[in-house]
C-alpha cells in the first residue's frame, strides 16, 4: 500500500529524506487522502467521510496503518475496495 509512507517519513522511494520537518502524522496523511481528496475534488458534500448521507467509498486494509510503525505503512495490502457502497474489489471480507 502506498498511502501515506512519504508524508509520514517523508523518504522517496530511492531511500532518500527531504525536509523530515514537514513530517506528519498517519491521522494527518489519512485526513489528506480522505477528506483532502474529496475537497480538491469539489466534493466534500458527499466524500471523504464516513457519514450519513454520504456516498459509501471506502477500503479494507489488512491493518491498522494508525498502529504500525511508518516503515511498515508501504506493506499494508488493501483487502477490500468499495464505491458508492458497491464492492470493486475484494478479497472475500465483505459480506
Amino acid at each position: 500500500m502506498r498511502i501515506g509512507p512519504g508524508l509520514r517519513t517523508r523518504r522517496t522511494l530511492g531511500g532518500r529524506t527531504l525536509d523530515a520537518g514537514e513530517r506528519v502524522d498517519v491521522a494527518t496523511a489519512l485526513r489528506c487522502y480522505t477528506v483532502g481528496s474529496a475537497h480538491a475534488a469539489h466534493a466534500e458534500r458527499s466524500r471523504g467521510l464516513i457519514a450519513p448521507g454520504y456516498l459509501a467509498d471506502f477500503t479494507v486494509l489488512d491493518r491498522d496503518p494508525t498502529r504500525v510503525p511508518a516503515d511498515e505503512l508501504p506493506g499494508i495490502d488493501v483487502l477490500a475496495t468499495a464505491v458508492g457502497g458497491r464492492a470493486v474489489h475484494d478479497l472475500g471480507v465483505l459480506a
